[in-house]
């Protein structure tokens, strides 16, 4: 499924067409008059971030089974799983179970494949787990759900040893930063060091998902510290840490002994994690100044300013964004808007809320009601639910639900978050840019550090004709964007390529 960012500056037409030929019986939820606005920005507007494409549920299962699974990296249809179990049935090796991992805003192909496995074979058993098997209806589909930790499942169900030890492997992927038509591509190295999430948000799935369960760390930082040097030593690479759960800290001095043992480690070992402003706010980031483990970036969820959660409460998140910052780390601060105390203008006044924190990266998107949470069950007992493919509930842009002030589908949202994002990037200049003053705050900066400041250094001075052209900013924002841009001048070869369509296809092909 196409991401905001994708829907928000890519040719909305193409997203509207995107999803009649998935959803033909949506038609009239999509009008013409909400794809047709001419947002497609070029590509030297801004830095964009495209993720890759990696089975990482699947990928943990399997590396912690026993029994032969094999994973699926690409997005699952009814003719790439029917031609693999072809595959296996004609070498007499068949097949006897087949999982999927749910998506929402896939529900429907989920569908299609759950039916074309038993029209293979009705003796094939089929499991479903993921956000999306929380539908009461997926019970239909498939002979069994999962609703706690995976592992543990699948082992019981296969007669496996439940309480065997888990296997820690590294899930690699590549992100690809778009600047100026080039691709840029980054070793993304993901872990899973526990599942599920102790915090409640009524609007969230993933509480839900793992029965209610806190989670429990699975590993030693001895084993992730192992593991992490290893395969930086293997692929010889300046590599990106990603660790795959909503909430990395829980234990503070598990972490202060990770950072610890990658004191005398030479290499960069940047790392991005999601965490909530409770864990951060008493965590001693003097303990880890010295390790070449370091947090690049972290995702916070300041979610909603009417309704404080746990997660936040009684803390100035300001204050702590700011202090991350002198240590030279990014936040990433993500919000919700689409409650039901919103309305056109009132929104407006939590968004200049939200970029007064100071966040290095912002992230707004409308709510969606999924299933099993708080927000579900009130909104299903209200009656504000609408009559559409489940699809529909994850789906960047759709309101799902009646709303007392905005009308339900895309006729509102889509717009509204169309324009939050431009007026953030008018305000702020291009979204990553800001990582500039984070990187300077770093001490003792390695040779990757000192490149990625200098890169950006030229991204701002660069993108900065694009964005006044295209963004139209005022005096105020004008003198912001040039306040952190400074001196620098452009190396030849970067003129080069931001006028020449050729070299640029070119160079892409070359980093194919």
């Amino acid at each position: 499924m196409n991401d905001i960012w994708s829907n928000l500056y890519g040719d909305q037409s193409e997203f509207r067409q995107f999803l009649l030929n998935r959803y033909p019986n949506m038609e009239h939820w999509l009008p013409d008059e909400v794809f047709n606005k001419p947002v497609k920005w070029p590509d030297n507007m801004g830095l964009k971030v495209f993720r890759g494409t990696v089975n990482v549920s699947g990928t943990f299962l399997a590396d912690n089974l026993n029994t032969p699974v094999t994973v699926i990296e690409e997005p699952a249809t009814p003719e790439i799983i029917i031609k693999e179990l072809q595959r296996a049935k004609s070498k007499n090796n068949p097949y006897t179970h087949v999982g999927f991992s749910v998506f929402i805003d896939s529900y429907t192909i989920f569908i299609k494949c759950a039916k074309a496995v038993k029209e293979f074979d009705r003796n094939i058993i089929t499991i479903a787990g993921n956000c999306g098997a929380l539908f009461d209806e997926t019970v239909n589909y498939v002979d069994h759900v999962c609703k706690t930790d995976g592992v543990s499942y699948l082992r019981k169900l296969l007669g496996e040893d439940v309480d065997a030890p888990y296997q820690l492997r590294i899930i690699p992927s590549n992100n690809r930063l778009k600047f100026f038509g080039i691709d840029i591509k980054s070793e993304i190295a993901q872990i899973v060091t526990k599942v599920g999430c102790p915090q409640k948000c009524d609007f969230c799935i993933t509480n839900r998902l793992f029965d209610g369960n806190v989670p429990s760390v699975f590993f030693t930082p001895e084993q992730v510290h192992k593991t992490l040097v290893e395969y930086r030593t293997k692929i010889k690479k300046d590599i990106k840490i990603a660790f795959c759960e909503p909430t990395s800290i829980i234990s503070h001095n598990w972490w202060y002994e990770l950072f610890h043992l990658f004191e005398d480690e030479p290499e960069d070992y940047p790392l991005m994690i999601g965490t909530t402003a409770t864990s951060l706010e008493k965590f001693d980031f003097d303990r880890i100044r010295n390790s070449s483990l370091r947090f690049e970036m972290i995702n916070v969820g300041i979610e909603n300013f009417h309704h404080q959660y746990s997660k936040n409460t009684n803390i100035n998140i300001k204050d702590l964004f700011k202090r991350l910052a002198d240590y030279g780390i990014g936040a990433y601060a993500t919000y919700i808007i689409g409650f039901d105390h919103h309305d056109y203008y009132n929104v407006w006044e939590e968004i200049n809320q939200l970029l007064d924190l100071d966040a290095a990266l912002n992230y707004v998107e409308n709510l969606k009601i999924l299933p099993q949470t708080p927000l579900w069950f009130k909104y299903k007992e209200e009656g504000r639910l609408l009559d559409v493919p489940n699809d529909f509930f994850f789906i960047d842009g759709f309101q799902a639900f009646t709303h007392p002030h905005f009308k339900p589908g895309f006729k509102d949202m889509l717009p509204l978050l169309t324009e939050i994002q431009m007026y953030i990037e008018k305000e702020r200049g291009p979204q990553g840019l800001d990582m500039l003053k984070i990187f300077e705050n770093i001490p003792n900066p390695n040779k990757n550090i000192l490149y990625q400041i200098k890169y950006l250094k030229v991204a701002t001075k660069l993108l900065f004709p694009s964005w006044k052209k295209y963004l139209n900013p005022n005096d105020k924002q004008i003198e912001n964007y040039l306040a952190k841009m400074g001196d620098v001048k452009i190396p030849f070869y970067f003129n080069l390529i931001t006028k020449s369509p050729r070299l640029r296809k070119f160079i892409n092909f070359l980093s194919r």
